[in-house]
């Protein structure tokens, strides 16, 4: 178990760097929700404390739903270690720029938040 929220966060902020660089780590296609209430499974391309980056298609209703209200709740989970992430934070959409190009477009969550509550178990 650990001490310290700056603990909890130093172990998601591994776990994530994880994920996105191993794809068949679980943390890979964490579960994404809108503010609607659609969750769907997505694949992490990219992360850097904060900000997670997910590619989606510029027609996905989901696009529209984050132009209405950017807030969203990602939920990351292994089963084998027993530990889950959940996060959220502020979306925003890029279909134009450095990164959109090798997508149809970005969907960028920053401002994330670790809330205290989510301490993982062991």
């Amino acid at each position: 178990m650990f001490e310290t929220l700056d603990d909890v966060r130093k172990d998601a902020q591994t776990r994530l760097v994880g994920a996105m660089e191993d794809r068949r780590s679980p943390m890979h296609t964490p579960v994404v929700a809108t503010a609607d209430a659609d969750a769907r499974v997505m694949v992490l391309r990219h992360f850097t404390p904060w900000t997670l980056r997910f590619h989606t298609d510029t027609r996905a209703p989901k696009v529209a739903v984050i132009a209405r209200n950017p807030q969203i709740g990602v939920l990351f989970y292994d089963k084998a270690e027993k530990v889950q992430i959940r996060v959220r934070g502020l979306a925003r959409v890029e279909s134009e720029g450095a990164v959109a190009p090798r997508a149809l477009a970005c969907f960028i969550v920053e401002t994330l938040f670790l809330r205290k509550d989510c301490m993982p178990c062991r």
